[in-house]
């Protein structure tokens, strides 16, 4: 999860006053924890959640289900 809000503001270094605000990876995640804290790297976790945890779901009942039907 924090490498998509990385990368994510990494696509738009420029700040509100025209001033370059990420240089890089490192860079970025420093400045993010020192001006809005540590829980802002997991910005969106819920709405991620959300979406993988169905599929993943979804995906595990279908495989145990041919597992369950190819074993007899």
């Amino acid at each position: 999860m924090v490498r998509q809000v990385l990368r994510t503001r990494l696509r738009e270094p420029v700040g509100p006053d025209g001033q370059l605000k990420y240089t890089g990876l490192r860079q970025a995640a420093v400045r993010i924890v020192r001006e809005e804290g540590f829980g802002a790297l997991y910005g969106g976790l819920g709405a991620h959640l959300m979406r993988v945890v169905p599929n993943a779901a979804i995906m595990f009942l279908g495989y145990e289900a041919v597992v369950h039907y190819f074993a007899k």
